[in-house]
């Protein structure tokens, strides 16, 4: 199975000037004495192997690997089966970072099989970022995001689109597989393969944005976070809120705005986490960081 899709995707790979994924077929792994993990990847494994317990495990078939992601219980709940491109907090169970990478998919690619047992969904996701010097945190250059919906039970292939928020070049890449949604099902399964980036994309003409001075407080926020930022004229402004994959969490539709608004908005039932806060105007997106707990 593996050898026919990795000539297929050699192919496609031969004409791309940046780097591939890390381990992106899961063949090498490291011992860490009772259990093992994927190199260069992050997973739950190092928190519940106390318990026993370990929702990434690699699989061998033919002599090619592949992993296994599996929501299990641990103690008295139910660990998500999650697995991230660089380093994964173990407690909010998100990316902390991915590894460096600097080009313009047009897509990820690779091979899966998954069940949802409990109705929330797992996904497969991706977010390119590049490092602002000025406001000291990261910009988010393309995101793509697929959820996994019911069953597929034989090796399937995908093909998930990046969608561009700019133009300019990325500096890293975070992948983010998950075996079950926000609520996790005992036995939701994510099986994975063969990973890796298609295309490029033409370059991407940037609109010019008359947003400006852009200021979220508190940050971190807990109940309501106050939204300032400057405009040169009035414009139609909508502000969404997104996780790190790039999902939308919250949407809120501000109408008309001109000069210096201040806008005070609601997020008290939105999960603790990292989150982008996109300010879309008609005539561009700024974003910024925020953090609520």
């Amino acid at each position: 199975m593996k050898r026919k899709i990795t000539l297929l995707l050699f192919s496609i790979s031969a004409s791309f000037s940046f780097s591939q994924i890390p381990n992106s077929g899961f063949e090498t792994w490291t011992n860490m004495g009772g259990y093992e993990n994927p190199n260069n990847w992050g997973t739950m494994n190092n928190s519940t192997a106390f318990s026993g317990v370990f929702t990434a495990e690699r699989a061998i078939v033919s002599g090619s690997s592949f992993i296994k992601l599996t929501s299990k219980m641990v103690d008295t709940s139910i660990v998500n089966g999650i697995a991230v491109s660089g380093n994964l907090d173990s407690i909010t169970r998100l990316p902390k970072s991915g590894f460096a990478f600097s080009g313009m998919p047009k897509s990820l690619t690779g091979v899966c099989q998954y069940m949802s047992y409990g109705g929330s969904e797992g996904s497969i996701s991706a977010s390119l970022t590049k490092w602002n010097f000025s406001s000291h945190q990261r910009d988010t250059i393309a995101t793509a995001y697929q959820s996994l919906p019911g069953m597929k039970m034989v090796w399937t292939s995908f093909s998930i689109d990046f969608s561009y928020k700019n133009g300019n070049t990325p500096d890293s890449c975070i992948l983010f597989l998950r075996a079950s949604g926000v609520s996790p099902a005992s036995d939701d399964y994510l099986w994975l393969d063969s990973l890796a980036f298609a295309g490029n994309v033409a370059a991407i003409k940037e609109p010019v944005s008359f947003i400006n001075n852009i200021n979220a407080y508190p940050n971190p926020a807990k109940k309501n976070i106050e939204v300032t930022f400057n405009l040169i004229h009035p414009e139609k402004i909508k502000i969404t809120l997104t996780n790190i994959t790039g999902k939308l969490i919250k949407e809120f539709d501000l109408g008309t705005a001109e000069g210096s608004p201040i806008y005070s908005l609601d997020i008290n039932d939105i999960s603790n986490g990292p989150y982008f806060l996109n300010i879309i105007s008609e005539s561009g997106i700024k974003t910024k960081q925020i953090e609520i707990e």
